[in-house]
C-alpha cells in the first residue's frame, strides 16, 4: 500500500475529533472545556488538543476496514501553592484515565460516533501527567496523553 492510501483521510480524522471533543466536553472537571488552548486568565483552565501526526490506517484489508489510533492531549492549569494542589492537578488527568478505561469497559455507551462505520475500541492514557509549565505566579499546567483506537468497517461489511 502507497504512503498516501496508508494514511487516515484528514476529513474523517476531523469528524472524530468532533465527536471526540462533545463526548469529553461532556465529563465535569470543575471547569469549561476548551479546544486547542488554555484561556489566558482562567483558573482552573483545561483543554483538549489533538496532537499533530498523520494517523496510519492499522490492519487494513482487502474489504477497506482498519483501525486507527488518534492520539490527543489534555492540559490543565490551577492554582499551586503547595504539593497538595499539585497533586490535585495530576488527579484531574488520572481521573480522566479512570473515566476513559470504564467508557471503554461500558462498550462506549456515552461516546457517539456520527459515522455508524467508526467503531471505538478503546480510550486510554499513554503518558502520565507531567508538568508543562513550572510554577509561574503560583500557577501550573500539567498535560497527559491519551489515545482513542477505533476500527473502521469496511464499505461491504
Amino acid at each position: 500500500m502507497d504512503k498516501k492510501k496508508s494514511l487516515v483521510d484528514a476529513s474523517e480524522l476531523t469528524q472524530i475529533i468532533k465527536d471526540l471533543y462533545k463526548f469529553i466536553r461532556s465529563i465535569d472537571v470543575g471547569c469549561a472545556w476548551h479546544n486547542e488552548y488554555l484561556e489566558p486568565d482562567e483558573i482552573p483552565c483545561i483543554c483538549f488538543k489533538r496532537q499533530s501526526v498523520q494517523v496510519e490506517k492499522l490492519n487494513a484489508n482487502i474489504k477497506g476496514s482498519y483501525e486507527a489510533e488518534l492520539p490527543f492531549d489534555v492540559y490543565y492549569r490551577n492554582e499551586v501553592k503547595d504539593t497538595k494542589q499539585t497533586m490535585e492537578i495530576i488527579d484531574v488527568l488520572n481521573n480522566l484515565a479512570d473515566i476513559f478505561e470504564r467508557e471503554t469497559d461500558n462498550d462506549f455507551k456515552k461516546l457517539i460516533m456520527s459515522n455508524d462505520r467508526i467503531i471505538p475500541v478503546s480510550l486510554e492514557m499513554t503518558e502520565t501527567p507531567a508538568d508543562e509549565s513550572g510554577i509561574e505566579n503560583n500557577k501550573a499546567t500539567f498535560r497527559a496523553a491519551y489515545k482513542f483506537r477505533y476500527k473502521k468497517k469496511g464499505d461491504f461489511e
